[in-house]
């Protein structure tokens, strides 16, 4: 049975497909509570910064979703190849750069109005 959008294949595979690299990124993205676990004692003295996770994760998330939709569009409709990947890799190289300051300094005034210490505020931008 296909589904309309990916022609013949079977949803089953398309499942099979979807469901493993779902599954990778779980397991993968599950490194980050050892991460959290190494760094528990300096968290439970920094307990501001843990609030700002979801901002920082999220942030981050859909900064690499963006990347990679220009990356899928591009190879899609064929502005993307060998001749046209250099110049593409340097204007993600200064999105990249103008993303971390512009979201750097929105992190920073968020918690500059919450009143954030500087220490975190520093950590957190």
């Amino acid at each position: 049975i296909g589904n309309g959008v990916d022609g013949d294949i079977p949803f089953r595979d398309v499942v099979k497909d979807r469901a493993g690299w779902l599954v990778g990124l779980l397991v993968l993205q599950s490194c980050s509570s050892f991460i959290l676990a190494r760094n528990e004692a300096l968290l439970e003295s920094h307990l501001v910064i843990v609030q700002f996770l979801t901002m920082l994760v999220g942030a981050g998330g859909n900064a690499g979703n963006q990347a990679s939709v220009r990356v899928i569009r591009g190879l899609a409709v064929g502005t993307l190849n060998e001749r046209t990947l250099k110049p593409f890799l340097w204007t993600e190289a200064k999105m990249g750069l103008a993303l971390s300051v512009i979201l750097g300094l929105a992190g920073f005034l968020r918690a500059t109005v919450f009143m954030v210490p500087i220490a975190e505020t520093v950590a957190i931008t």
